[in-house]
């Protein structure tokens, strides 16, 4: 069991997958969510008490197989709440902001009552259902998924105007959809994914993901311009947060950005005179694209999850 200290909060990870918080009435432990489909339980533990348990006990506790024998005392009955609007995006059927619209119209059903607001509901016991359909989480399985992007498809589900989506190229059982955008004629790596949790943790500005792109333009750069784009230039009537850039050549440069601006670097490459003729994206965080063709795909492997739900101190919100 080893501990690292991020925001002033102690993680202690175990094998298998686990995790220990210290919160103010105990240790809250929780799987990561790369682990998550074989677990059935919560427990939080006091902190006197953290001392009587081995790693066995503890992941006997977690994972429900704890409960053929008599539970300790001093455990907390487990508590598997959550927001409505919440479960609806973690499960898949739509984002949280049409989630509220949903419940507004009446659409969604918890234990046959419509919800006539945002609510609490447990997700292991209470039944809920949007037009008529419900929501089996015990069928549910997570994907992640990476795709190399060619230009001209849309990072979005469909098109009223009946252009190509990514959702043309990659075509899976599960409902998917895009985390973040990528331009039209942009390139590179995006993520699709029916986890709304998932999608959170890459795409809310305060988890501070980064994203790294190789520009090429049609004038020949010079150091001044990249400077001033290093620094922050003003588009849209912000000034943007600064940047690394790292010069390839003299029409290419390397980019990697901390914010998310629509069309950000061909607005930062116009504002210092320069044209974008390429814009491909290589990395998200500690994702690589690798050597993935336009147009292909893959699901992201278990070493990549892990980074993605939270082991690493980027996807950790600042406050």
């Amino acid at each position: 069991m080893k501990g690292k200290c991020h925001s002033r909060k102690t993680y202690f990870h175990l094998e298998g997958g686990f995790t220990m918080r210290p919160w103010c009435r105990g240790w809250d432990l929780n799987p990561h969510p790369a682990k998550r489909d074989s677990v059935l339980n919560t427990a939080r533990i006091p902190f006197r008490h953290l001392g009587l348990l081995n790693l066995r006990s503890i992941k006997q506790i977690i994972t429900g197989s704890y409960l053929c024998v008599p539970r300790p005392s001093f455990l907390y009955t487990p508590i598997m709440q959550i927001r409505l609007d919440s479960f609806l995006s973690k499960y898949g059927t739509c984002s949280r902001r049409k989630a509220k619209n949903l419940i507004n119209d009446g659409s969604v059903m918890v234990n046959g009552e419509m919800a006539e607001n945002v609510i609490k509901i447990d997700e292991l016991k209470d039944i809920v259902a949007v037009n008529g359909k419900q929501i089996n989480i015990n069928k549910f399985t997570f994907r992640y998924i990476m795709l190399n992007k060619p230009v001209n498809i849309l990072s979005t589900t469909k098109d009223d105007r009946g252009r190509k989506t990514i959702l043309d190229i990659v075509k899976v059982f599960e409902k998917i959809y895009p985390v973040g955008r990528l331009d039209y004629n942009s390139s590179g790596l995006i993520l699709l994914t029916n986890d709304g949790d998932f999608a959170l943790k890459i795409s809310h500005p305060r988890y501070h993901v980064s994203k790294k792109y190789i520009v090429k333009v049609e004038e020949n750069l010079t150091d001044a311009q990249l400077d001033r784009m290093r620094n922050g230039v003003n588009i849209y009537d912000v000034i943007t947060s600064p940047c690394e850039i790292n010069k390839l050549n003299d029409k290419t440069f390397e980019i990697t950005l901390h914010q998310g601006i629509k069309r950000q670097i061909r607005e930062m490459c116009k504002s210092v005179n320069l044209t974008v003729s390429s814009l491909q994206r290589i990395a998200i965080g500690g994702l690589e694209l690798g050597d993935l063709k336009p147009g292909e795909f893959r699901d992201l492997t278990e070493e990549e999850l892990i980074w993605c739900t939270g082991e690493d101190s980027n996807l950790r919100p600042t406050a």
